[in-house]
């Protein structure tokens, strides 16, 4: 099955394990992509106001199911490649709203433009 963690590819936010020297850590991410071998390209989310300019808010209202427990933020300066087993669950699902926010900020990151 090549999806198996349905909803994310529009924008899910999952819950996965952060590998620690003493213990995991659950943290909250947004799955933004596939990658091979079924591995998830991922921004981080938390709850913490960075000084970023691109920190993107993340509220109860930016979900159309689910929600995270406080008001967040999601870096998409912070982008990761995990395991899918590393997930272990999946919080809600964005609007699209929000995703079309999320996907001009990584094209600014990246300089892509609509004409490339």
């Amino acid at each position: 099955m090549r999806h198996r963690l349905t909803c994310n590819r529009q924008g899910g936010a999952s819950r996965f394990s952060l590998f620690g020297l003493l213990k995991f850590k659950k943290r909250p991410a947004l799955v933004i992509g596939l990658a091979d071998f079924e591995n998830l390209i991922i921004c981080q989310i938390t709850s913490q106001k960075f000084p970023s300019r691109s920190a993107i808010s993340l509220r109860d209202k930016d979900f159309v199911s689910g929600s995270l427990q406080l008001d967040s933020f999601i870096r998409p300066d912070k982008i990761y490649t995990i395991e899918p087993h590393l997930v272990k669950e999946t919080v809600g699902k964005i609007s699209n709203q929000k995703l079309s926010e999320i996907k001009a900020a990584l094209a600014k990151i990246f300089e892509i433009s609509k004409t490339s």
